[in-house]
């Protein structure tokens, strides 16, 4: 099934920044009618993928957003719902579908096991884990080798890393017998961010390199804090939860910029680039999630030092 191709229309307002999101201009996402949009990941050609649901019985509908514009992705034929995780460099958009779902007695929905998909070129790629019930892919790197994601395995959740050029299959060693493990954003050099819930406690943020396989973890300030993508640098952008609510950070957990957005002390980000162009989502005081995309500003230094180039060239066309 290939994409529709309409391009939708999204509310698009500028909204105030908060004085911690200096240098930054936000642009909110909103689509009529959903429940909620969220920006999961941004290239560096500053492409950004995403989701939006109209409901709490709506699986998802995936996207495309660049320049103001959404594209929607229907998803593997048959699909009934899909979400977009991360997007390469290249336009290989990494997500997840269902095909089916059933009430429950409670009145909400079921859905049928997911199934992760790669969209390259036009066409859909279905990605299951063998020997797993269910399978959610969640990040690709900028070049496209290496894809994370969660698996379930007889009711235990193990998250992966997989070489789409080696063809390697990495389980990082983290389980959901004791909580829940997510498995995010991921970068060229093989170094995979996430974040783990414990049951019995607050849990924590990881980093891990494939390379050697060694595992960090780490919390800002020992509140909960959740690693969701980590630039070619190694700057990483996420959340951190403290008695204030949740809030959306870029930097490291010994020195980093925090984002505020919305009303309800609810903002977290979910994806950077090189750049350090952000996506992530916000909640306003109706509780209705919109899309968070966050572009640099130069600083004025930088915009008199451009200046001074336009206006030389200037000067030299004249000449």
């Amino acid at each position: 099934m290939g994409i529709p191709r309409v391009l939708l229309a999204p509310l698009l307002a500028g909204m105030a920044l908060s004085a911690s999101a200096a240098n930054y201009q936000m642009t909110r996402v909103d689509v009529t009618g959903a429940q909620y949009v969220l920006l999961s990941d941004i290239n560096n050609h500053n492409q950004a993928v995403g989701h939006y649901a109209m409901s709490d019985a709506d699986y998802g509908h995936a996207f495309i957003y660049a320049h103001g514009a959404m594209q929607l992705l229907s998803g593997p034929s048959g699909a009934i719902g899909s979400t977009a995780s991360g997007i390469s460099d290249g336009g290989a958009v990494v997500g997840s579908f269902t095909t089916g779902s059933s009430p429950d007695p409670e009145g909400g929905v079921i859905f049928e096991g997911s199934q992760g998909f790669i969209y390259a070129g036009g066409q859909y790629q279905i990605v299951n884990i063998a020997g797993a019930s269910d399978t959610v892919l969640r990040g690709i790197s900028p070049d496209g080798r290496y894809v994370t994601g969660r698996a379930q395995f007889d009711n235990v959740g193990r998250v992966f890393a997989l070489d789409l050029v080696g063809g390697g299959l990495t389980l990082l060693g983290l389980t959901d017998r004791y909580g829940y493990t997510v498995a995010q954003g991921i970068n060229a050099s093989g170094v995979v961010v996430g974040y783990v819930r414990e049951f019995t406690g607050p849990g924590t943020s990881f980093s891990y390199d494939l390379a050697t396989g060694q595992r960090t973890d780490a919390n800002i300030a020992g509140v909960r804090t959740s690693f969701r993508d980590i630039s070619s640098d190694g700057t990483i952008a996420g959340s951190y939860r403290d008695t204030l609510g949740t809030h959306g950070f870029m930097g490291s957990t010994t020195s980093y910029q925090t984002f505020d957005f919305g009303s309800s002390n609810l903002t977290v980000l979910n994806g950077i680039n090189d750049a350090r162009w952000l996506v992530g989502m916000a909640d306003d005081a109706n509780g209705q999630g919109f899309g968070v995309l966050l572009a640099p500003v130069p600083e004025p230094a930088t915009w008199a030092l451009m200046a001074t180039g336009v206006a030389l060239l200037t000067l030299r066309r004249r000449r």
